[in-house]
């Protein structure tokens, strides 16, 4: 009894400090989240199709970059035109042990 009352109070925890740091994790995905993974399923979510899209449309002007920076500056665009939606666009990786996206 007294472990899953720990383990009660870690997740407590666990989810306080994720809303702190502007996180969360889950089972729940939402269509604008951008899951991480080198699985080929993850290609049809909603939000990698999106993520896709945005980054094809960049590829030419990256490919054709000469300085880093500008490079940098290119990847920066991308993150921060990723539509926020409701809920908000998340970059998620998944916890295989675990089963959840963190």
């Amino acid at each position: 009894m007294k472990k899953e009352e720990e383990m009660t109070e870690a997740s407590a925890l666990d989810e306080d400090s994720a809303k702190k740091e502007g996180s969360r994790s889950g089972t729940t995905l939402h269509a604008n989240d951008v899951l991480c993974s080198r699985s080929r399923s993850i290609n049809t979510h909603p939000g990698n199709e999106n993520y896709h899209r945005l980054v094809k449309s960049k590829k030419c002007i990256y490919l054709t970059a000469w300085l880093k920076q500008e490079k940098h500056l290119i990847a920066d665009s991308i993150i921060f035109n990723i539509p926020i939606g409701d809920p908000p666009c998340w970059f998620l990786l998944r916890d295989v042990k675990m089963g959840l996206w963190h």
